[in-house]
């Protein structure tokens, strides 16, 4: 089963810039998630890097790719698979859904 989350709203985000937001996990622990606008696209994945934990949302758009402040990790938005070394672990991704205006993310329960 899946509960939606709201993490913001249209308009908060310009094309290519990605927020740091924080939820409570299955198991109430807080994670933190990159939430990215592609073009209007709506993306989530988890904002640390599988490599070093550093904090993706304050990397690089590069296409449909965010690139690793620190060491240069590269990660699909779409799939959250690691596209170049040092990183080798994809990041979890979250299904995003759009109601109006509202940006939500799903979450497991």
């Amino acid at each position: 089963m899946r509960r939606k989350l709201k993490v913001g709203e249209i308009g908060e985000l310009d094309h290519g810039q990605m927020k740091r937001i924080f939820i409570e996990d299955e198991d109430e622990d807080e994670e933190a998630v990159a939430l990215i606008n592609l073009d209007g696209h709506y993306f989530a994945i988890s904002d640390t890097c599988t490599h070093e934990a550093a904090s993706l949302s304050e990397g690089k758009i590069l296409g449909d790719v965010v690139e690793c402040p620190h060491h240069g990790a590269r990660f699909d938005l779409k799939t959250g698979a690691a596209l170049s070394l040092p990183a080798v672990r994809p990041v979890k991704t979250y299904p995003v859904v759009i109601e109006g205006l509202d940006i939500f993310i799903e979450l497991e329960e």
